[in-house]
């Protein structure tokens, strides 16, 4: 027997699209990414050799997304970047490629995000 049916599950999504985020919690998502892409501009020089390939645009959107689902589940109708950092990892982790470089030090795609969520300034 089903848990929850096709109709609630529409519901909640539509609820969740209804979610609100502002401008600067929106800028605080394209930086993140924008970091995996152009560490240098966001002073995270050790970062422009172990990235081969940053997040793509879709990274963006399933960035917000999912920060909007965690907002959803911690009750509230609006995003703030501590949602966005707190699911930040789980998101962009697979959405980077590192480099050769990386890997012979060490680093992780996880080191990465988080370096780069510790780095970027929350709105």
């Amino acid at each position: 027997k089903s848990i929850i049916d096709p109709q609630h599950i529409l519901g909640l999504r539509k609820i969740i699209d209804g979610i609100i985020i502002e401008e600067k919690v929106e800028n605080y998502i394209l930086d993140i990414v924008e970091a995996t892409r152009d560490p240098e501009r966001f002073k995270l020089t050790e970062l422009k050799e172990m990235i081969k390939f940053g997040g793509s645009p879709r990274a963006t959107i399933n960035l917000l997304l999912a920060a909007k689902a965690h907002a959803f589940l911690k009750g509230r109708s609006y995003v703030t970047s501590e949602d966005v950092k707190a699911i930040g990892v789980d998101v962009l982790q697979h959405r980077i490629i590192l480099s050769h470089q990386a890997e012979t030090r060490g680093l992780d795609a996880i080191g990465c995000v988080r370096k780069i969520l510790n780095h970027i300034p929350m709105p």
